[in-house]
């Protein structure tokens, strides 16, 4: 696997959708990434971590379904989500393409269908299918979704989540591009996303963290999906504006780096904002990251403690989510540090 790959966005004009423009290579580097299983933001696991985001899903899907009868998980990970779900009495069916997450589906005791959804091993409709984050993974969501709905039964429901890009498009950063998503979206774009896909369903922002949940039924009746010029002037001005933001950021870098040493915590978040000839320290609260690299960066991701051993000059919170909350537990536990919110220069 390469450790860098170029990137191209585009814009969908139809249904308002910023985009990865792909291609063949792409598209079976990630096929052999996802077949390997790894989630390199938050994994939604039994961590406290990863509880509050399952927790607070679940939560969500509580308030339109009663928690019994057949539920479908594309995209299982962990299976953390298809535990918690069977425990609310619901019958898990869970597929999942990566051979990685085994030894969590059995320390989660959950069955789980390894093969890329749709598969000829998933039989007979549910009342409730739900995918978090794996949307944004999907190229063609259309035929996607009309997978999904041929597994749903009359009635039934879809659950689902994505991450809202909805800040990050409005303050040209680029942070959000990642090559594993091939869409980047706003509650426009992913209710035009639905409609396209003969669904009608309703848009909610999470109450925990920053995504986005939707809930969905096989619509009776053709929509359109609405285009807004507002929306589409905002998503080529982020196309336009991302370069600039990516020059201000480096002169920035190589300013501090010149002064002294600087961290970055959450350092996921800035990787395609970020030169590996820059000499970056790194840190995440997430323990499976620990000791680990980001191709092709040289530094090893550090623990919040090993901040307080390192104390760089300088430290940037690439979280816009929890930025603010984690400037102010480093600051109450005494770390001297000058710290730099990301959404303090974009």
């Amino acid at each position: 696997m390469p450790s860098t790959y170029p990137f191209q966005l585009e814009l969908n004009r139809s249904l308002c959708r910023l985009e990865q423009s792909v291609n063949k290579e792409l598209e079976s580097l990630l096929e052999k990434a996802y077949l390997v299983g790894n989630e390199m933001g938050t994994p939604s696991d039994d961590t406290n971590l990863g509880r509050p985001y399952v927790d607070d899903f679940i939560s969500f899907v509580s308030k339109f379904s009663s928690h019994s009868g057949s539920l479908l998980e594309i995209g299982a990970g962990t299976g953390f989500l298809s535990k918690r779900l069977s425990e609310e009495g619901w019958t898990v069916t869970s597929i999942e393409p990566g051979t990685g997450y085994q030894p969590q589906w059995i320390s989660n005791d959950v069955d789980v269908i390894n093969d890329f959804f749709p598969s000829a091993e998933i039989s007979g409709q549910f009342d409730v299918i739900v995918f978090y984050t794996v949307l944004e993974h999907i190229k063609d969501t259309k035929s996607f979704l009309t997978d999904v709905k041929n597994y749903l039964k009359p009635n039934g429901y879809i659950f689902l989540a994505v991450p809202d890009c909805t800040l990050e498009i409005s303050n040209c950063d680029a942070s959000i591009l990642l090559h594993e998503h091939f869409h980047y979206f706003t509650k426009h774009s992913l209710l035009n996303t639905l409609i396209e896909s003969g669904l009608t369903g309703k848009v909610y922002p999470s109450e925990y963290g920053r995504c986005l949940y939707a809930v969905a039924q096989i619509s009776l009746e053709v929509q359109i999906p609405q285009v807004s010029n507002i929306h589409l002037v905002e998503y080529s001005d982020y196309i336009s504006g991302i370069l600039k933001a990516q020059s201000k950021l480096s002169s920035m870098f190589n300013n501090w780096l010149n002064k002294g040493q600087l961290g970055i915590f959450c350092p996921s978040r800035l990787l395609n904002l970020m030169s590996p000839d820059n000499d970056f320290l790194f840190y995440d609260d997430s323990p499976a990251l620990h000791g680990k690299f980001y191709p092709p960066f040289s530094s090893q991701v550090r623990s919040r403690a090993d901040l307080f051993i390192d104390k760089p000059d300088k430290i940037l919170i690439a979280s816009r989510t929890f930025g603010s909350k984690i400037k102010t537990d480093l600051l109450n536990s005494g770390l001297n540090s000058d710290i730099i919110l990301i959404s303090d220069l974009l």
